[in-house]
């Protein structure tokens, strides 16, 4: 398989070695700063976008993790950009990337953009109890982990959460919907997987597509790590993957680097899941009944079964059982 293109070779090379390359100036009207993560996370920065509309107004996609340092970087970036602050466009609801939303909504009056899905599981997070004892315990028992790494996985690490709720939409969209950004045209694209109500934004005249954690140039994103509906999430990112693959695009992707070569990312990604599914399937032949715990320390992880801890581990476990089931249907 051919190898995906870094647009910009050095800015990629500064991103790899974990160095800040400064604002990745893409256009006139368009920029790209990372955004750090002030969090235990297998990536280090939230790759946000700010456009600027040909009536001279700011649209921020993705504005990053909320911590008081991040909010000076974007609103230095969007001041840079010398107009207002038009709407807060965020592809899914993780802390990374819908973070810092709720303030610069506050301090802005902007909407904050979500699809409709998304929106609604913002909502219903904010009543969930995910540190209810008794529901995490209930959860560990399911999957058979073992006693002595279940205190790792009591207590989610309080840096990989929010420090206030996360902000609802003042906008909903929903797939096909254009984004009323003038001089640019970005459609909504419902891409499922990663979360239930995650996007991305195609300008086909511009040949862009911002992805959010949908597509990214070396990471495989987890999936299911949303709220729940009705359809198997590994089916939803497989056929968002199919989607995606025939367009002709500079792909932005909500961390690392831009990239061209979406049709030869998009068939590693599809090879990665259909493989662990593969994995996972041979392990249920020999062993119809076996648990959660046992299938997952049988097969591959990129990092390792063994390097895998607290909401990582918890990730790779949730994501067994979604392959589990998805071969369990058939």
């Amino acid at each position: 398989m051919p190898p995906i293109v870094p647009s910009d070779v050095a800015w990629a090379t500064a991103v790899a070695d974990r160095r800040d390359p400064g604002p990745d100036r893409i256009a006139d009207d368009l920029v790209a700063i990372q955004v750090p993560i002030t969090a235990a996370a297998v990536v280090g920065s939230t790759l946000t976008y700010l456009l600027r509309d040909r009536e001279g107004g700011v649209h921020v996609v993705d504005p990053g993790w909320d911590a008081p340092a991040n909010r000076r970087l974007v609103e230095d970036a969007i001041a840079a950009l010398g107009g207002p602050l038009r709407q807060i466009v965020v592809t899914h609801l993780h802390p990374d990337h819908l973070g810092l939303a709720g303030h610069l909504a506050a301090t802005t009056g902007a909407p904050v953009v979500l699809h409709a899905d998304e929106h609604a599981d913002v909502i219903e997070e904010r009543v969930a109890d995910i540190f209810d004892p008794d529901a995490v315990e209930a959860q560990l028992d399911a999957w058979a982990v073992p006693a002595e790494r279940r205190p790792e996985l009591r207590v989610i690490d309080e840096t990989v959460q929010a420090t206030a709720p996360s902000a609802s939409a003042g906008l909903v969209v929903r797939h096909g919907d254009r984004l009323d950004v003038p001089g640019w045209s970005l459609d909504v694209l419902h891409t499922p997987g990663h979360t239930r109500g995650s996007i991305c934004l195609h300008d086909a005249e511009r040949g862009l597509l911002l992805t959010g954690d949908t597509v990214l140039p070396t990471v495989y994103p987890g999936v299911g790590l949303g709220g729940s509906g009705p359809t198997n999430p590994i089916d939803d990112h497989l056929a968002s993957l199919a989607a995606l693959e025939p367009l002709d695009v500079e792909v932005l992707p909500g961390h690392g680097f831009r990239f061209t070569g979406l049709a030869d990312r998009v068939a590693a990604m599809r090879a990665h899941h259909l493989r662990r599914s593969a994995e996972i399937a041979a392990v249920l032949a020999e062993q119809p009944d076996a648990s959660t715990w046992a299938i997952a320390s049988a097969i591959r992880w990129s990092a390792g079964f063994e390097h895998l801890h607290g909401h990582t581990l918890a990730s790779a476990l949730a994501q067994t059982d979604l392959h589990r089931e998805r071969i369990r249907r058939g």
